[in-house]
């Protein structure tokens, strides 16, 4: 009778272990510690700043001329302009 309980007990930790391996594959590890692009400085939660060139750095360097930016915000802001400004072409006038 107890060895049957033991047994019951080890079985269900084993498949409690399978289920618990399967939820965990999808789950990813947290990275190393983020740092600056720039300088290398380590960065808090709260002093990231993210550019569109998909870099992180730290407050001294957010801004795109303080770390050599590649994006150009020129020609985004010109493609955006143009996207949501469409030319618009009116009827031409008969004379008369």
């Amino acid at each position: 009778m107890l060895e049957e309980k033991v047994e019951a007990r080890i079985e269900a930790e084993a498949k409690t272990e399978e289920m618990l391996d399967k939820m965990l594959e999808g789950v990813k590890k947290r990275s190393r510690t983020s740092k600056c692009g720039e300088c290398g400085k380590k960065l808090r939660l709260l002093m990231e700043h993210k550019c569109k060139c998909c870099g992180l750095y730290c407050v001294r360097h957010k801004y795109p001329e303080d770390h050599s930016c590649t994006y150009d915000y020129r020609d985004d802001m010109q493609r955006k302009l143009t996207k949501e400004n469409p030319k618009i072409i009116g009827e031409k006038l008969t004379k008369i």
